[in-house]
C-alpha cells in the first residue's frame, strides 16, 4: 500500500472511531479515540485498592474486560506461574470468588497500547510487584530472616501483612507503628481484630462493618472470628507498606483507633482501658470495643 492510501485508510479509521466516539460516549468513546491516535492509555493503579477495585479502574481504561481480569484473579494456577508469592490456604466457603491475584497487582501508574490484552496489563503489574519485593528481599534479608525465625511470617505473609497496614492508615509516617502493633498482638497470640477484613467482600468494600458483620464467622478473612492472619491479602499493598512491615517500630502498644478530631492518624494504646479511653476521646460518637 502507497503511503497516500496508508494515510487515507488513517484518516478514514479517525473519522470513524471519533463518530464512533460521539455516539457511545463515556470509557468506549475515549478508547475508540485514543486508539484512532494511536496514544498510550495511562493506568493509574492506587495502594490500598482490592482487586475488585482494580478490574474496575482497568475497565474505565480498557472497557470490556473487567469479566477477564477478574477470572485471571480467580485462577490459582495462573497467578502462581506468575513467581509471586501466594499464600496457600483453602477455597472461600463463603460463596466469594477466591482471588489469588489480590496484594500482587503493584500499585504504580502504567502506560500501555489501546489494544493491551487484559492478561498483558495484569502481567505488567505483577513483575512491577516482583520487581520491587525482590529488591526489598535483597535489601532486608535480615528482617526477613527475623519475622521467619520468631513468628512464621514468611514472604507471602509479609504481604498479606502489609496489605493489613496499607488499609488501616494512608501515612506513611505511621505505617510502622501500626506494623509494629499487629506484630505485638501476634507474637501474644490476639487475634488482629482489624476492621478492613471484615468487608474484604465485593459487596462490603469502601465502606464501614456492622456489628452484625464483626461477628461473620463465615467470613475467612474476619480477623474477629480467626486467630493470626487473614488467607491472603486484602489490597495491593504499597512499597511504603511493605517496608513499614519489614522496619516495623518496636513498642508496646497493642490497641489503635482512629482519630476523628480534625488531626488525622491514630491514637495508640498498650492496654484495653487505654484503648477504650482513647475511644471515647476520638471518636465523637464513642462506641464499644470488643474484648480482645
Amino acid at each position: 500500500m502507497s503511503a497516500a492510501r496508508r494515510r487515507s485508510a488513517r484518516t478514514r479509521w479517525l473519522v470513524w472511531a471519533l463518530v464512533g466516539a460521539l455516539s457511545v460516549g463515556g470509557a468506549l468513546g475515549a478508547w475508540l479515540v485514543l486508539r484512532a491516535r494511536g496514544e498510550r492509555v495511562v493506568l493509574t493503579l492506587v495502594p490500598g485498592r482490592s482487586v475488585w477495585q482494580a478490574a474496575d479502574a482497568i475497565e474505565a481504561r480498557f472497557p470490556g474486560t473487567r469479566a477477564a481480569v477478574l477470572a485471571r484473579a480467580a485462577d490459582e494456577a495462573w497467578v502462581r506461574a506468575l513467581g509471586v508469592p501466594v499464600r496457600a490456604r483453602a477455597p472461600r466457603g463463603d460463596g466469594v470468588q477466591d482471588t489469588w491475584l489480590e496484594g500482587f497487582l503493584f500499585p504504580e501508574t502504567y502506560f500501555f497500547s489501546p489494544d493491551a490484552e487484559p492478561d498483558a496489563i495484569l502481567t505488567r503489574a505483577v513483575r512491577q510487584f516482583g520487581k520491587v519485593f525482590g529488591a526489598l528481599q535483597v535489601s532486608h534479608a535480615a528482617q526477613f530472616a527475623a519475622l521467619e525465625r520468631e513468628l512464621g511470617l514468611g514472604p507471602a505473609e509479609v504481604v498479606v501483612l502489609a496489605s493489613l497496614v496499607d488499609k488501616e492508615t494512608g501515612r506513611k509516617d505511621e505505617a510502622p507503628r501500626v506494623a509494629g502493633v499487629f506484630l505485638n498482638r501476634l507474637r501474644r497470640g490476639m487475634r488482629l481484630e482489624t476492621d478492613p477484613t471484615l468487608m474484604y467482600r465485593p459487596d462490603r468494600v469502601g465502606r464501614a462493618p456492622s456489628p452484625r458483620e464483626r461477628k461473620d464467622a463465615s467470613n475467612p478473612y474476619n480477623t474477629y472470628a480467626i486467630q493470626g492472619l487473614p488467607p491472603g491479602p486484602i489490597c495491593s499493598p504499597s512499597r511504603a507498606a511493605l517496608i513499614a512491615v519489614l522496619e516495623a517500630e518496636a513498642h508496646e502498644y497493642l490497641f489503635f483507633v482512629a482519630r476523628r478530631d480534625g488531626a488525622g492518624g491514630s491514637a495508640f494504646a498498650a492496654t484495653l482501658d487505654e484503648h477504650r479511653a482513647n475511644i471515647e476521646r476520638y471518636l465523637k460518637d464513642g462506641g464499644k470495643v470488643p474484648k480482645p
